[in-house]
């Protein structure tokens, strides 16, 4: 009957899920309440850990400024360029570029230099905002957070580093605390920088702007371009007057100084002393022809010749005799001259070659010194600019001063431990929850044994010698 009774209470136990729900509960809840005053204590070191936060920290302040970046043709000359060569327009500086070349850690050295390491890391007073209208609670406030300041700030001892040390520990710090981003679809890129003080955010902001642009002119300068422009143009016009100067004394040296017209000159004059050669032997063949015939006639004709007749044709083989050898040293000399014509000639010819390949390399050499030097005033032309301290980075807008603070957000740190507190106060209330072995109610037992309770013995307090003796007056 008791197994029966038994197997029927875990039955019903079983089949009543409510009722083990609400026995969890309770239990939670009684190992919530018996931790109450933990989880209140837990809450208020949280509150005290937040403000302690949020008093421990300085004030900081963000100002904020803008750059406009323009490409124009100092920011993308290459050298590729500078030599003629087309540069595509996917090759020219993005202002991603621009970004990352302003990260530079020189930049922010040299900020760092010009503020100081010590002036940079140093925090500001909060007590320094106090004037004669700041309620009592608030100098308070601030007495408090100074000394939580000076107890725990970055620069507690900065005796002990080097200057070198110094410089890099403000540099690392600048730059973790300068963002700089680009706005969507536009050239503009922001500027923002955290400090201690309005006044000194706003003028580190101005410094960063000043150093940006000043790395902006230096990255894109043409001045290191100048120098071996310059040389390359004196080279250039040193090969071009030498070249000048060759293809002058060469035609000097030959006398040839209009190849054309010489030419034409010496053709026409080989050509006639070519004919005056042919006509002069050929006149003096026919004087040889006449002499041969004249002897042949006088020889046929001795005996019948007159005296008179004789002696014509004796005057005409002396006259013969005569002419024709001064046909022939004619003939010599006009050949004498042909060839000193055909020498000539050649002479020209190789002249001209000789000058087609010198004017070639004046050619050469001037158009090289003529393109070098525009290219040189064109980039002594742009490093004016660079001069004049235009750039195509420009402040857009100055730093701003902060009237409000940033940070550090003390509520919000309020909060966040109050509501760690709470939260690890009830993690002590569950642990507590699942390691307690006791049985605090009826239904533990009828669900851990599987019986019934029949009835609860009430918990009496124990009374003292005091109190029992009217109970017995009584009885």
């Amino acid at each position: 009957m008791r197994e029966l009774d038994t197997e029927g209470t875990s039955a019903t136990l079983a089949r009543d899920p409510a009722r083990e729900r609400r026995l969890v509960a309770r239990l939670a809840l009684r190992a919530l309440w018996h931790s109450r005053y933990l989880v209140a204590g837990l809450c208020l070191l949280g509150l005290v850990f937040g403000l302690f936060q949020g008093l421990s920290k300085p004030n900081t302040y963000i100002s904020q400024a803008k750059l406009l970046l323009r490409l124009g043709e100092r920011e993308q000359i290459t050298g590729e360029s500078l030599l003629g060569a087309s540069v595509s327009r996917e090759s020219s500086p993005t202002i991603e570029d621009e970004i990352h070349m302003l990260y530079d850690e020189e930049v922010f050295l040299r900020v760092v230099k010009h503020i100081g390491p010590h002036r940079l890391l140093e925090v500001e007073d909060p007590r320094n905002a106090d004037g004669p209208s700041t309620p009592l609670w608030v100098r308070a406030a601030h007495s408090i957070q100074a000394v939580l300041m000076s107890a725990g700030s970055r620069t507690g001892d900065l005796s002990r580093y080097k200057q070198e040390q110094l410089a890099v520990l403000a540099t690392d710090a600048l730059m973790k605390d300068t963002q700089i981003v680009a706005e969507d679809n536009s050239n503009v890129i922001t500027v923002r920088t955290v400090s201690t003080s309005p006044g000194k955010v706003q003028y580190i902001a101005g410094l960063l702007l000043e150093a940006f642009i000043d790395r902006h002119r230096d990255q894109f300068s043409l001045d290191r371009y100048l120098p071996a422009y310059r040389k390359k143009h004196d080279d250039a016009k040193a090969a071009y007057d030498a070249a000048r100067e060759a293809l002058a004394a060469h035609v000097t040296e030959t006398g040839f100084l209009d190849i054309e017209t010489q030419r034409e000159l010496l053709l026409t004059g080989i050509a006639e002393a070519g004919q005056t050669i042919a006509a002069t032997r050929s006149r003096v063949q026919g004087l040889q022809r006449e002499l041969e015939l004249t002897r042949a006639a006088i020889e046929q004709q001795r005996e019948t010749l007159t005296a008179t007749k004789y002696a014509e044709f004796r005057d005409r083989l002396q006259t013969l005799s005569i002419e024709i050898p001064t046909g022939q040293v004619s003939v010599e000399a006009q050949e004498v001259e042909l060839a000193r014509l055909l020498g000539e000639r050649d002479r020209l010819e190789a002249s001209a070659k000789e000058q087609d390949t010198l004017g070639a390399e004046v050619e050469r050499t001037g158009r090289l010194f003529r393109e070098i030097a525009e290219r040189l005033t064109k980039i002594e032309a742009l490093a004016q600019i660079d001069v004049d301290g235009d750039t195509n980075l420009m402040p857009l807008q100055m730093p701003t001063l902060p009237l409000q603070k940033e940070g550090p957000k003390r509520m919000k740190l309020l909060v966040l431990g109050t509501a760690g507190g709470f939260a690890f106060g009830l993690l002590v209330a569950a642990l507590r929850y699942l390691f307690d072995q006791k049985v605090r109610y009826a239904e533990q037992l009828e669900r851990d044994f599987g019986v019934r309770v029949l009835a609860v013995v009430p918990r009496f307090e124990l009374l003292s010698v005091d109190q029992r003796a009217p109970v017995r007056d009584a009885a």
